[in-house]
């Protein structure tokens, strides 16, 4: 695979020197595993800080904020979403290393820790009570 990539980057960038209208690359669309069903309950909850069950309890919470309403380009799931973001908050590591592990892009990354953050935001007022 990486050689057929290398070879087609050498052949578009011959094909420039020739002054001829270089061709856009195809697009890359990542295998996305289910993360409930990969990792066993011990090893979900070290990664997320979470149980399976309470993080669906959670994405059913956010699923109407998180989740878009297309399938298109291959949308995140609102269960990825929140899994991307959790696995950002419990970690503190850098946004490529977790999308890395989530096969998601570190742009994307940063939107879905965004988006995730603010939707939990707006839910803090139902379930946090400050003392009077």
């Amino acid at each position: 695979m990486m050689a057929a990539r290398i070879l087609y980057l050498q052949q578009l960038e011959q094909e420039e020197q020739e002054g001829e209208p270089r061709p856009r690359l195809p697009r890359l669309f990542r295998q996305r595993t289910d993360l409930f069903e990969y990792w066993r309950d011990g090893e979900f909850h070290a990664r997320f800080r979470f149980t399976k069950e309470r993080v669906r309890r959670i994405v059913d919470l956010l699923r109407d904020d998180l989740e878009l309403p297309t399938n298109r380009n291959h949308a995140v799931s609102a269960e990825r979403q929140l899994l991307t973001a959790l696995q950002f908050y419990a970690t503190g590591t850098f946004q490529r290393v977790v999308g890395d592990t989530t096969n998601i892009s570190q742009s994307q990354t940063s939107k879905l820790v965004k988006k995730v953050s603010l939707a939990l935001a707006a839910l803090a007022p139902q379930y946090i009570k400050y003392p009077e």
